[in-house]
């Protein structure tokens, strides 16, 4: 088939399609354009292609998607997930990683929870336009020890480093609802839980400790650790806790040019890698 477009088009198309061409071109957009739609292989995707995570998609066609695909299929291979059970995802930003996990036809409904204004009225539309709406329960509000109203640090530079407990910026806050995980789960009747994703800036060990008593003992969960959040005592509280309950932990380090991925049963063998952020999967 003859390509009728004009040569200049045609090396402009060429340019742009290459991985520096459009990482080149998103720094290029006018800052008034804060939000792009794009339709992907397999989903539809609106972000802020100023924002980092936007950047990726803009740029390689996903955010971290390649770990948290192996997590699942690893998973699915080793039986340790079950169809028609339940996800929760706790931290959802604009909704990739909610996509992502649908794309796999494993569970039944995610439950997703996330706090910031901007952040969740991407999410809900990128999940309505994903025709997703009837598979996903949307949560605004942010996940705390304690179910009260609280401040919700932002970072205007990262959409996904608000945080409840790491100010960037003690001025800048969003005063938003926050749910202890006991209630989470008795409000919405969250049952038959399969798996729980937890990207939630800093509070990942506390909820996670608190998830334990909730649900049964070895759902697989997949979270962000950021060592430098907490203690170094609690660190090595948290993870004596999960090596009594779980037999294997998944190291996931996804960078723009680089995916590696690390297996251990001596879960102290963890911190002999070099790493300032990771993600985890305990099953």
């Amino acid at each position: 088939m003859i390509n009728k477009d004009p040569i200049d088009k045609r090396i402009i198309k060429k340019i742009f399609n290459s991985t520096k061409g459009k990482n080149f071109h998103r720094r290029a957009l006018q800052s008034n354009i804060s939000e792009i739609k794009m339709r992907l292989n397999d989903h539809m995707i609106r972000f802020n292609p100023h924002d980092p995570i936007g950047a990726r998609i803009y740029t390689y066609g996903s955010h971290t998607r390649k770990s948290i695909d192996y997590a699942i299929n690893l998973l699915k291979q080793k039986d340790k997930l079950l169809n028609n059970h339940n996800c929760v995802e706790l931290g959802g930003n604009i909704g990739t990683h909610t996509i992502y996990m649908h794309l796999h036809n494993i569970f039944k409904k995610i439950y997703v929870v996330e706090p910031e204004k901007t952040n969740f009225d991407l999410l809900t539309r990128n999940i309505f336009e994903n025709n997703l709406e009837n598979k996903t329960s949307l949560i605004n509000a942010a996940i705390s020890l304690k179910s009260t109203k609280l401040k919700l640090y932002i970072d205007k530079n990262n959409s996904g480093a608000h945080s409840l407990v790491v100010k960037q910026n003690k001025n800048s806050f969003q005063v938003v609802d926050a749910l202890s995980p006991n209630l989470l789960f008795k409000k919405y009747n969250i049952k038959n839980v399969g798996f729980i994703f937890l990207d939630i800036e800093g509070l990942e060990i506390d909820i996670i400790l608190e998830l334990l008593q909730i649900v049964d003992k070895n759902i697989p969960i997949y979270f962000e650790f950021i060592p430098e959040f907490s203690s170094r005592s609690k660190v090595q509280k948290f993870f004596k806790i999960i090596a009594d309950r779980y037999n294997n932990l998944i190291f996931f380090k996804e960078t723009k040019s680089d995916f590696f991925t690390k297996s251990f049963t001596n879960f102290n063998e963890l911190f002999n890698l070099k790493f300032k952020q990771c993600d985890l999967l305990i099953y």
